[in-house]
């Protein structure tokens, strides 16, 4: 089986395009943090420790309003029920070190086999 080299890269490079991702706890009020960061997504937990990832939340009175990111259904959950609210955020260096190392590995693949022969 022949892997195209365009192929080889998306494989490789895939994962580094979705970075190195992590959770940031607000410190705001969730109406507040929604208001303020407008995030596409954040990540709530509520009483007994289940957590839940919000899809375009919007806080309308005092109820957190968007979509399930596990089945997309509509989510309606009110800001007393909140626990802790984050926000996700990305880290540059550490995604530009994956790619770049990806980057030498696919190199390095290319380099070793020839554009044609593997």
């Amino acid at each position: 089986m022949r892997v195209s080299l365009r192929a080889l890269s998306l494989m490789l490079l895939l994962p580094a395009a979705a970075g190195c991702q992590s959770w940031r706890i607000e410190q705001l009020a969730p109406e507040q943090a929604v208001a303020r960061e407008q995030p596409r997504r954040i990540r709530i937990t509520k009483p007994g420790g289940a957590t839940l990832v919000v899809l375009s939340p919007t806080v309308a009175g005092d109820t957190l309003r968007g979509r399930s990111e596990s089945d997309g259904a509509a989510i309606a959950v009110p800001v007393g029920d909140i626990l802790q609210l984050e926000t996700p955020r990305s880290n540059l260096a550490t995604s530009t070190l994956v790619a770049a190392g990806l980057g030498a590995g696919l190199v390095a693949i290319v380099v070793t086999c020839g554009v044609s022969s593997c």
